[in-house]
């Protein structure tokens, strides 16, 4: 966004579209207070004006020419102390489609401009008031549909992730300077900087980024939903199953074998986690070319779930047969056999199995389901899971971060091989210009219009 933009005054609903109790309007630049109050009149007033008690609430009415249009509730927010850090107004109509287009369209012939997706978000970023990592993470809030997204979202918002960043980076700005300071004085053959101490940072920093980049998997599975194939033969109970876990008839159900023949996705909120379980085709030899689609998908799931649930029908398996086949499929997927839950369906029919420690269900009757969710938790915990820890969830931080290490390793690397210092000091800028991608201390125009684009209008 050019430059030129943040000097306009903007304008957009910052509730969704449609009709609702409530819409608020949300103004930012530096005629927010003036635009606004050419349309408000506080209870009480003779003539439209803007309140002079800042984040206090004031009831009055916005006016449409002679006519109130609605009676609104005005608040404002002088700079710096606002979201964006300019003056901003906050403006809660009666949720009228009619209403609230009406107000837009008398604030933009006025001179007000329609935000840009995101602008919002921006203006705060530009301005100093959070940085890249933080806007990003209120994008990701604002979407996060389970209590553990919300709650990974909230971390980065509070700047823990970023935090860790700009520490990693200061370490790394004291030894570039001493050995740019090296440089500035190569004739006189003197060193500033200690290289076994550069040496031992270099190791922790790598360690710490490798930290991170490992939570990548879980982050983003958080983030979007823990994939779960469930996968077995045909009339196994495997869309059952779904239907039970979703309460609801979502996939469909009937005695003929091969009925699904595509993959069927939806998710389940488990204890604040988004389960995203995926019904497969049933696994067996078919030369009906459609359902060997389906049954080439059901592999592909298996290859891309976090866990996968096999469904074993308890009167027509065997235990052995069945752990034999997780055992090729581990190998052939490069998988961990705990990645799969060997669930024993039918068990009515087989009354033997709800006296072991086998999982095991009654599908059509919900029986059981609740001791799978709980293997299901545990088997994220084992997996690393740990409510509160700090994950990354973006790729653009996974891809950078990457660079980052590639970067120390190049570092670490000259030093063993003593490069001069003038070498050394590039690979260090390197990395320090990669750290700083990652919270917007240097930023790129297209980066942020990529990231900012992503946002609603009204954020």
């Amino acid at each position: 966004m050019h430059d030129f933009l943040h000097q306009d005054t903007i304008v957009a609903l910052a509730t969704p579209p449609g009709s609702s109790a409530i819409g608020l309007l949300r103004i930012s630049g530096a005629a927010a207070f003036d635009l606004a109050g050419a349309f408000f009149l506080p209870l009480g007033a003779e003539s439209p004006q803007i309140p002079n008690k800042p984040r206090k609430a004031q009831f009055g009415r916005w006016m449409d020419g002679a006519e109130a249009l609605d009676e609104v509730i005005l608040t404002i927010f002088p700079s710096p102390h606002s979201f964006t850090g300019e003056d901003v107004v906050e403006i809660a109509f009666h949720g009228s489609p009619y209403i609230l287009s009406r107000a837009i369209q008398q604030l933009s012939e006025a001179g007000c401009r329609p935000a840009l997706a995101g602008e919002f978000t921006r203006r705060a970023f530009v301005r100093g008031k959070m940085d890249l990592t933080q806007a990003e993470a209120i994008a990701d809030l604002i979407a996060s549909e389970s209590e553990a997204s919300a709650k990974l979202a909230m971390q980065h918002v509070k700047g823990h992730f970023s935090s860790r960043v700009k520490a990693m980076r200061d370490q790394l700005i004291e030894f570039a300077s001493l050995l740019e300071l090296e440089l500035d004085f190569s004739e006189e053959d003197v060193a500033f900087a200690d290289k076994n101490q550069l040496k031992n940072l270099l190791s922790a920093l790598q360690k710490q980024i490798e930290g991170l980049l490992g939570s990548y998997q879980m982050g983003n599975a958080i983030k979007h939903g823990i994939p779960v194939a469930i996968v077995g033969p045909p009339n196994a109970g495997k869309s059952t199953l779904l239907n039970a876990l979703l309460e609801d008839e979502r996939a469909l159900v009937t005695e003929i074998p091969g009925t699904t023949r595509d993959t069927i996705e939806d998710d389940v909120i488990i204890e604040g986690l988004k389960f995203r379980f995926i019904d497969t085709a049933g696994l067996r030899e078919t030369e009906d070319r459609v359902e060997q689609l389906g049954i080439e998908r059901s592999h592909q799931s298996i290859q891309k779930a976090e866990l996968v649930i096999r469904l074993a029908d308890a009167q027509q398996e065997t235990e052995s047969a069945v752990s034999a086949e997780v055992k090729t499929w581990a190998q052939n997927t490069g998988k961990s056999t705990e990645d799969f839950l060997v669930v024993w369906n039918k068990a009515d029919l087989v009354p033997e199995l709800m006296e072991s420690k086998k999982l095991w269900l009654v599908a059509p009757k919900s029986l059981g389901l609740d001791q799978l969710k709980r293997a299901l938790l545990q088997r994220i915990q084992d997996k690393g899971y740990e409510a509160g820890a700090l994950y990354i969830s973006q790729a653009r931080h996974r891809d950078v971060l990457t660079k980052s290490l590639e970067g120390l390793q190049r570092v670490e690397e000259g030093l063993e091989s003593g490069l001069t210092s003038d070498l050394v000091a590039l690979d260090l800028r390197y990395v320090l210009h990669s750290l700083g991608e990652l919270t917007g201390d240097i930023s790129n125009e297209e980066v942020l219009g990529a990231i900012f684009s992503k946002f609603c209008i009204g954020k």
